[in-house]
């Protein structure tokens, strides 16, 4: 756990560093995070700071981006700026625990688990009572505060994904659409999310 001293030290030495990105991170969470305190600024910071790829960052920031829409929690932006980093293996679980906290590790394995399960799920082709029971079942996920959290991220992983997709090929794109149909866009009705289910169902 960083003692508040050490967050303050850790956010202004990683505010003079050069990340050497086309993106200034700390006019970044000013202006998509004015709500962070120095202890959660000082986070944010050293999550991009993890971050080694050019590529990686943009889609973190933009999922964090779409976070920052509807929640308040700076561990959730920091859990979706990460993951896909964590999933190419270029940020190990002890580092996260250890530079952003026991919170955001769990939410990225918790996450990482639900990938796994979606895998199996859902990137097959399902008949529509099936696929019901799939997303039956992933609604029980939502009877804990932590498995809503993590939901929260899934979701703006998924829109992010739609809203990139335009140059993937046919069958992906109906994929990423049957997915949205049966699943996520319901949830985002369950979460009462009604800005990112208006923009998943278009």
């Amino acid at each position: 756990m960083h003692s508040l001293h050490q967050l303050e030290l850790l956010a202004s030495n990683l505010a003079q560093k050069s990340f050497g990105f086309e993106i200034d991170i700390d006019a970044w969470v000013g202006q998509h995070a004015p709500w962070c305190n120095e202890s959660d600024k000082a986070l944010m910071l050293a999550a991009c700071d993890l971050i080694d790829n050019q590529e990686l960052l943009d889609r973190g920031l933009s999922i964090a981006k779409i976070l920052s829409t509807f929640t308040l929690d700076p561990n959730l932006l920091i859990a979706g700026l990460i993951y896909e980093s964590f999933c190419k293996s270029k940020i190990s679980s002890l580092t996260i625990e250890q530079v952003l906290g026991f919170t955001v590790n769990n939410l990225v394995l918790g996450l990482q688990k639900l990938e796994l399960m979606l895998q199996s799920d859902l990137c097959k082709s399902y008949r529509d009572e099936v696929a019901a029971k799939k997303c039956g079942r992933l609604e029980s996920l939502l009877a804990s505060n932590e498995n809503i959290q993590i939901m929260l991220v899934k979701l703006a992983m998924q829109l992010y994904t739609m809203r990139t997709s335009i140059n993937v090929d046919e069958s992906t794109k109906l994929s990423l659409a049957y997915q949205t149909q049966v699943l996520y866009a319901p949830l985002t009705k369950r979460l009462n999310i009604v800005q990112m289910t208006w923009q998943l169902e278009d």
